[in-house]
């Protein structure tokens, strides 16, 4: 099941599923708050093959900084550069807003998110499609 989508009634127990799992991580880090807000920082990586589409070689989607602040994007994207200069920043996909969700909660649900110390990066690489 592709958890990068919206919970509705046919996927509603995979998303629950994964939102809990999150919850027992981010649990068992000892970094929530009586509020279940963050306290520190945290990274989740949604990692996903694309097509080449020939003028990136790596995508990061953070819904234009709805899922991610912008001091983790220039530090995640500083990184990559290593790699890579060849890497689009919410160009060819910007994420889903799903993903923005874990930070900011779901109104059509009772998931409340973690607040703005929870970062989710939608990052796509040209190779993992075909060559893992």
């Amino acid at each position: 099941m592709d958890l990068n989508r919206l919970r509705s009634q046919t996927n509603a127990p995979a998303i629950d599923e994964y939102r809990e799992t999150i919850k027992e991580i981010i649990k068992s880090k000892g970094i929530l708050d009586s509020h279940n807000q963050l306290t520190k920082n945290y990274l989740h990586l949604a990692i996903h093959g694309m097509r080449n589409r020939g003028k990136t070689e790596f995508e990061i989607g953070t819904l234009n900084g709805n899922s991610c602040s912008q001091e983790i994007i220039e530090w995640f994207t500083e990184k990559l550069e290593s790699i890579s200069k060849k890497i689009g920043v919410n160009d060819i996909f910007p994420g889903n807003i799903s993903k923005s969700y874990h930070r900011n909660g779901d109104a059509s649900s009772d998931y409340k998110g973690y607040g703005n110390n929870f970062h989710t990066i939608q990052f796509l690489d040209s190779t993992l499609r075909f060559n893992w």
